[in-house]
Order: structure tokens, then sequence, then C-alpha cells
């Protein structure tokens, strides 16, 4: 007897997916580059605006605005900064390369987050619609990923509405029981969100619908598309544990729906999150290292305010020299990326080997990003930038407390 093994080497063929499917992504960044700006312009406005109120409020003897006026426009302001975060969140998370980091959404308020970008992107000639069920429960996916399924259903609806048309977008209910699983692909019995795209473009064929969701077959001329875009939604709802289906008729639209498992409840052990009283009761010694003179000060105002004493650099090599005269520093924070050569990840090794001082590192950068600089997530604590007062006052206790 003999025994014929062939084998064939596809290391390539998975490089080649990789890169195409990441050449999607792009394609997509592209496309919303418009709708960020225009958003973010708004934003912009709104802070602004808010401020310069704010502070003629504070300046001005016959101000029209009493001190609860003055509250709700920075209150106005903070929010507009807030949307600003999740803005850059959002769209670093649609072109990031990485494993899928399965979190508790809420898709209703997901939907309602994207809906001013989406429209920013598709064009006045769209039409948006959104319809959602109340009480929505949450399910267990990764948020990134799926915002960038949603985003690729949204442009290939576009692309079959070259002339202008209605995009809905709905979130329902689903209870499976065994006759609707089995028709749904054996599906497990149990709850689900359906979230529906459709659009009311020329719609596809029998033969196009069955070969919609293969790998890089599109009905687009050449370079106007890679064909990935329903492929990876498939791949993504399979990796989540759920389901994609397509209806299509000519003439008529399409419909993707995509079904994913309701995340399973937790109990609330401590009831209600009560909001944290950040003001005073801080004890300790803080170094500060940022080269952005605004950043610093404003750090050092929120720390001081928080009840701890502080000191101030604009560089690892100043960092280093404070450090050297004084010997009552309980913290370092320090931002990554800095001039002079020594970034505040070497600033951060040096500080903990020689002088023991413990080390909470920030960045506007992304932690992905900062590992190609040696940083990993378990060397130091790390805050994101923009953080919230709250978020600073817990990261600092639980260093110098801990």
């Amino acid at each position: 007897r003999y025994l014929i093994v062939i084998g064939r080497d596809i290391t390539e063929q998975k490089q080649l997916e990789a890169q195409l499917i990441q050449s999607q992504k792009m394609e997509a960044i592209g496309q919303l580059a418009g709708g960020v700006a225009h958003d973010f312009n708004n934003l912009l406005q709104i802070i602004q605006s808010n401020l310069w109120l704010a502070r003629e409020s504070l300046e001005r003897e016959d101000a029209p605005l009493d001190r609860v006026g003055t509250s709700e426009l920075l209150g106005e302001a903070f929010k507009a900064g807030d949307r600003g975060a999740k803005l850059t969140r959002q769209l670093l998370a649609f072109s990031r390369k990485k494993m899928l980091s399965p979190e508790t959404v809420d898709p209703n308020e997901m939907i309602e987050r994207m809906t001013s970008l989406l429209g920013r992107t598709l064009g006045e000639d769209i039409e948006i619609e959104i319809f959602v069920e109340d009480d929505i429960p949450p399910i267990h996916v990764d948020a990134g990923n799926l915002e960038n399924a949603i985003l690729n259903l949204a442009l290939n609806a576009k692309g079959a509405m070259p002339k202008g048309g209605k995009l809905t977008i709905g979130a329902f209910k689903r209870n499976l029981d065994r006759e609707l699983a089995t028709e749904d692909g054996a599906m497990p019995v149990g709850e689900y969100v359906e979230i529906s795209v459709t659009d009311t473009g020329g719609g596809m064929s029998a033969e196009t619908l069955d070969r919609a969701i293969e790998p890089f077959f599109t009905t687009k001329d050449v370079g106007d598309g890679s064909g990935l875009g329903l492929s990876m939604v498939y791949g993504f709802t399979k990796q989540s544990g759920g389901h994609m289906t397509l209806q299509s008729e000519v003439g008529k639209g399409t419909t993707v729906k995509v079904l994913l498992p309701v995340a399973e409840a937790k109990a609330d052990a401590g009831g209600e999150k009560q909001k944290e009283a950040v003001a005073g009761g801080g004890r300790g010694t803080i170094l500060v290292v940022e080269d952005d003179m605004d950043v610093r000060r404003i750090t050092v105002m929120l720390l001081n305010n928080l009840g701890y004493d502080t000191l101030e650099a604009e560089d690892a090599l100043s960092a280093i020299e404070i450090l050297k005269n004084d010997d009552g520093i309980d913290l370092l924070f320090s931002d990554v990326v800095m001039p002079r050569g020594i970034t505040g990840i070497e600033l951060a090794r040096e500080v903990s080997r020689t002088k023991g001082i413990k080390v909470l590192l920030t960045s506007g950068y992304p932690i992905a990003e900062l590992e190609k600089s040696g940083l990993s997530e378990s060397d130091f604590r790390f805050l994101k930038k923009p953080y919230t007062t709250e978020e600073l006052s817990r990261a600092v206790k639980a260093l110098l407390e801990g």
C-alpha cells in the first residue's frame, strides 16, 4: 500500500488576501474622509463657540448669563469633545488590523452614532432611514469590526444606487426556535439581534446573488472596488457566531441581514454605578512630562485640582535632570512620543529601574501603534488621550494607593 500526500503552500495567497482586505478598508476610509472632516469642523465650532461665550460671561460684568447658564455652555463643550473622541476611535477602528476583541455593544446606540457620519459619506442623494426596535438587547461582538461591516454594507448600497435612492438600516429582536433556526443555517436556538441594510437599487440576478459573498467577486468596473465588502461582512459575522443572509430581486433592491447572538446577562454586583467624586483628596508628587505646552499646562491644573503636587518637564532629558535632584517624586506621568531622541517608554523603563517610581504613560496614538515602538500593555499602565478627569483620577489612585 502507498500513501500519496500532496501539499500546497498557500502562504502567499493568504498574504495577498490580507493585503486586499486591508485595501478594501482603506477604500472605505477614503470615502469617509469628507464626512469626518465635516463632523470634526462642526464639533470644533461647538467647542469654540461655547467656550467663547463662557469666557465672556466670566469677564463681563453685564454678561447676560448667570452661573447656571455658563455651566450649561461648558457642558455642551464637554459633550462635543466626547463626540470628537468617539469619532477618532471610530475612524481608527475602521482601518485597524487586529484580532477580534468582543465586547458588549448596544446596537441601537452604535447605529445612531454612525448615522451622521454615513449621511456625510453617502451624499445628499441618498436618503437614510433608521428603524430600530425599542429595548434591543446588547450583543457580544468586536465593536470596530461591526462598525466596519455596517459601513461596507452602506457603501455597497450606495454603489447600487448611482442616481440616488433610500438606504434603510434596521435593528430587531429575533428569537430563534428550532424550525426557524434550521432555515437560517442551523443557528442555535436562542435570542439574537438582526441588523439589516436595505437599498432601493437595481437589485441582483439569481446568478449574481449566488456569488455575491465570494471573495474578489464584483460586478464593478476594474479599479472601482476589490469585491471584498460582502465577503468581509460574511466572515466577521461567522467569526462572531452569527449568520448573514441576502435577499435581492432585479429592479427591487437588496437587503442584507446580519444575525448576531445576544450578550449573556451579567449580574450587577454593585448596583448602579455612582459618579465618582474627583475633586481633591489626592496625596503625592507627580512629575508630568509632556512636550505640548498647552496639554502639559491643563494636565498640571487637573492634577493640582485633584490634590496632587506637581513638577513638569517638556521632554525626557528635562525630566531626567529633575529626577536627579528630587527624591520626593511618587509618580511619573509621561507622554510616549516626545522630541530629543528619548521616548516616554525609554524614560519610563529607566525611571522604573533606577528609581523604583511608579509610571503612568499616555498618548493619542492607539496602543497597537505604540507596540511598534516596543511598548507592551503589560509593561506600564496606559491612559489613552483624550481622557476624562475621572479616568485620570482612577488611574493615578490605582498606582499610588494600590
